[in-house]
């Protein structure tokens, strides 16, 4: 698909958003579009189309080659506004520390998240550590199953506050990926999660069969890849593209709800 074709299913999603409250009708509750190269360059676009359907709750980006900047600006000024969220998929992309401190400042706007899928996504030691340091501070999120970190470079520290946070904040929390991570299998923390899902009668982990080993070298590298050099060739202010959006007559040239969204049926909406 690509960048440009994601940047007009945003501008249609923002449409039909419109013209739905306009007809009285619920917004989208599903979005999925995932391999399709979204890449940083759809993000303004998704930006606006996502934020403006209050009722959305499945949210399913992944494997779309959105980089740290993209990964910020989609959470921070896009579905950070989705207070209805359930489900957020956004495996295999590039989020790094950048990308996850925009996650975890986030997590208090979905109390009601059911799934938070970010494997393969690099979030980093310091992201990784950020995020499981949200939810060990925020309020508990009492519907949440659902918790994929894999292939991140998590580490012991990221591991024990993880611990504590589910002993704390996580209580219906059912299925655990951590595979590919940087601790050690027998760790005193996975003992810990273990113990706690063995005393609720639920919940597993899965099989840790490719943990990395961290080395001095590796550490040093790390810290210098958080994604901060990583920009939007164009950084939108999305309030004006909203205001640029809605001064587009949906009558003259989208049409009604059914026609838009006969548009965006390729995206797998809902």
């Amino acid at each position: 698909m690509g960048p440009f074709a994601g940047s007009r299913i945003g501008g249609s999603l923002f449409k039909l958003a419109k013209a739905k409250k306009a007809e009285g009708k619920e917004s989208l509750k599903t979005f999925i579009c995932g391999r399709n190269r979204l890449e940083n360059g759809s993000v303004n676009y998704l930006s606006v189309g996502l934020r403006n359907h209050k009722d959305l709750e499945v949210v399913r980006l992944y494997q779309n080659g959105i980089r740290p900047a993209g990964i910020s600006k989609l959470v921070e000024q896009g579905l950070s506004n989705n207070k209805k969220l359930k489900v957020l998929d956004l495996q295999d992309n590039t989020i790094t520390t950048r990308g996850a401190i925009h996650i975890a400042e986030s997590l208090s706007n979905w109390p009601l998240l059911v799934e938070l899928n970010l494997n393969d996504s690099l979030l980093k030691n310091k992201g990784s550590l950020k995020l499981v340091e949200a939810f060990h501070a925020g309020d508990e999120k009492p519907q949440l199953i659902t918790l994929k970190l894999q292939y991140n470079e998590l580490e012991t520290d990221s591991l024990r506050v993880l611990a504590d946070a589910i002993a704390s904040k996580l209580p219906q929390l059912k299925f655990l990926e951590l595979n590919g991570n940087r601790f050690e299998e027998d760790s005193e923390h996975i003992d810990k999660i273990n113990g706690i899902f063995e005393e609720r009668g639920y919940g597993e982990i899965d099989e840790l069969d490719e943990l990395e080993e961290l080395d001095s070298e590796e550490e040093e590298d790390d810290e210098d890849d958080e994604g901060e050099d990583d920009t939007l060739e164009e950084d939108l202010d999305l309030t004006q593209l909203e205001e640029e959006l809605a001064g587009v007559s949906l009558e003259d040239k989208d049409g009604n709800v059914d026609e838009i969204a006969e548009e965006l049926s390729k995206t797998h909406i809902k």
